[in-house]
């Protein structure tokens, strides 16, 4: 997120952002939280075995995240501009939003909201 932010910040050029693939961001917090939750309960709980997905809440294009946080701290984003082709290179999936639900019927659920999340990230940064 911070080269995004990067990018945000760099008025002097155009930024070409995909505004395509979706990405559901997660703070690290949340994923500290699960691994937490999870080790907690697999050791009163043996049967508690596999893979598990920790997603955030929001699903968002780079292109919706970096005019969130744009708006978010006030930062002018008139020169990024909205890719709507899928990305070169290696093939991505469309929508990346990961099942949460094994996590969910464990009772283990916290997913911070992208603005929230991204506010508390960047709060070194944006104040230097």
């Amino acid at each position: 997120m911070t080269a995004l932010y990067q990018a945000v910040l760099n008025r002097s050029r155009q930024v070409v952002v995909s505004d395509y693939e979706l990405r559901c961001p997660t703070d690290c917090s949340d994923v500290a939280f699960v691994c937490s939750q999870l080790a907690e309960r697999r050791l009163s709980d043996p049967s508690i075995k596999g893979v598990f997905h920790c997603s955030g809440p929001d699903c968002m294009t780079n292109y919706q995240i970096a005019t969130s946080m744009a708006e978010l701290f006030n930062v002018p984003c008139d020169h990024l501009v909205a890719d709507r082709e899928p990305a070169k290179g290696a093939p991505r999936p469309y929508n990346s939003r990961l099942d949460t639900s094994d996590l969910e019927q464990l009772g283990i659920k916290r997913k911070t909201l992208f603005r929230d999340g991204i506010v508390k990230a960047l709060k070194d940064i944006v104040s230097h």
